[in-house]
């Protein structure tokens, strides 16, 4: 028995084995994949139960995947490749599609595009993929959870999201399994607040959970040193710091760090200042986030 790799499903970890073990209390929750029988086992408390794992079965835990490369091609379409996708009907029945390549245009209405109504800017929308028994395929909505879904469509597994920005188009992204890099959007210019005050970000989807960017703080009141933060939370819950510095009396340099957040209020974070006075002022940048 030897172990041919370890695969990901998002954060479900998958073992490829020749053979299946024999039992002991180590296996207790870990999935098996059995290479000789095809099959997915689960560790259960005395023995191994299978699970399903050859093509069009899969454990059901929905909007997990491998090797998905997602990006936007030009204003309207989104290039989205995966190895494999778990999706699921309303009613929790799984299928596993393997290698997905969709091309999906929000100009078009239904299937490979916007599930109703019409694309509108300033709206971020989420990209599902949709299967109906034969035909596996992309479907975009301003729904997190509930997408309108076209007539005899059941499955569909949340995969992506991408904003729809003021130039009519979409902006510019790049995403690698749940990691996802965007042109930067200025999310705060010239803050001033000495409190911690949220900051919303309206180009960043309702299901992610972690937020990068950068920062910049300038300042100079009776020679003190600008200072600003960034947090999760308004109690400052990882605060992320940053500071200007001076070469030499009566001249302040601004400095500019990056950050990494987890996101604990949908689509908001919170920055605060050391002190109110002419320049003393934070920026703060967004360049990508993950589900």
């Amino acid at each position: 028995m030897k172990v041919d790799s370890m695969d990901f499903y998002g954060s479900i970890k998958v073992e490829r084995l020749d053979s299946l073990p024999v039992w002991d209390p180590s296996y207790v929750g870990r999935l098996i994949y059995n290479t000789a029988d095809n099959t997915l086992y689960v560790g259960k408390a005395t023995s191994f139960e299978a699970a399903g794992g050859s093509s069009g079965s899969a454990i059901g835990i929905r909007d997990t995947y491998r090797n998905l490369v997602a990006s936007n091609s030009g204003n309207y379409i989104v290039n989205l490749t995966a190895s494999e996708v778990i999706l699921q009907t309303v009613a929790g029945v799984p299928y596993l599609a393997s290698s997905v390549s969709i091309s999906p245009d929000i100009r078009v209405s239904g299937v490979n595009g916007l599930d109703t109504g019409s694309r509108a800017v300033g709206n971020v929308y989420y990209l599902y993929i949709i299967y109906n028994g034969a035909t596996v395929a992309g479907l975009f909505s301003l729904s997190a959870t509930s997408p309108t879904m076209p007539s005899g469509y059941t499955y569909k597994a949340l995969v992506s999201s991408v904003f729809y920005h003021y130039g009519a188009a979409f902006s510019t992204f790049s995403q690698v399994d749940n990691k996802v890099a965007h042109g930067e959007g200025e999310l705060l210019s010239s803050g001033t607040e000495i409190s911690y005050t949220a900051l919303t970000m309206v180009n960043v989807p309702t299901t992610a959970k972690l937020v990068t960017g950068y920062m910049t703080v300038s300042g100079l009141v009776n020679e003190t040193y600008g200072q600003g933060w960034v947090a999760s939370n308004s109690s400052g819950l990882g605060a992320q710091y940053i500071s200007s510095y001076r070469t030499e009396v009566g001249t302040i340099h601004g400095y500019t760090t990056s950050f990494r957040l987890p996101i604990l209020v949908s689509r908001t974070i919170y920055y605060k200042v050391a002190y109110s006075g002419p320049g003393c002022v934070l920026n703060v940048k967004i360049s990508g986030f993950e589900f």
